[in-house]
């Protein structure tokens, strides 16, 4: 695999900028974006598809820490959300993983059980949101 430079990223963060795209069935709702990643911990927020952050429903532990909204706008959001739209057809929930270096859309992964289901990083108004938006199959 290429090695992405992690000197371009914004906000000077030491590590890729993770943008992670919360789906359902094919349509983009929220944004996780995620940097400064290290073993210990990792500085995080909410967005909503509008690029305003939404720390309400981000909580803060001593692993992820607040990233205070210094993530500015990917310059290539709306490609972003369109392959998440894309890739996430069909799926009642899932989180699309995206990374953006130089210009240049990035896939990472697929996840359909973020942390394990264990999400003790987002307020219960949050996670309200995103199980009230996944509709399973009859």
């Amino acid at each position: 695999e290429e090695l992405l430079d992690v000197s371009t990223q914004p906000c000077g963060s030491s590590s890729l900028v993770d943008y992670k795209v919360w789906c359902f069935d094919g349509k983009p709702y929220y944004i996780w974006a995620c940097y400064d990643r290290t073993p210990a911990s990792v500085k995080v927020n909410i967005y909503d598809l509008d690029w305003n952050v939404r720390p309400e429903y981000t909580v803060v532990t001593s692993h992820y820490r607040d990233g205070h909204g210094l993530v500015p706008k990917p310059e290539r959001l709306d490609e972003m959300l369109r392959i998440a739209s894309i890739l996430s057809e069909g799926f009642p929930e899932v989180r699309i993983d995206l990374y953006e270096v130089d210009g240049k859309v990035y896939f990472g992964e697929m996840t359909f059980t973020s942390v394990g289901g264990f999400m003790n990083c987002y307020s219960q108004e949050f996670l309200k949101l995103l199980g009230d938006l996944t509709v399973l199959p009859s």
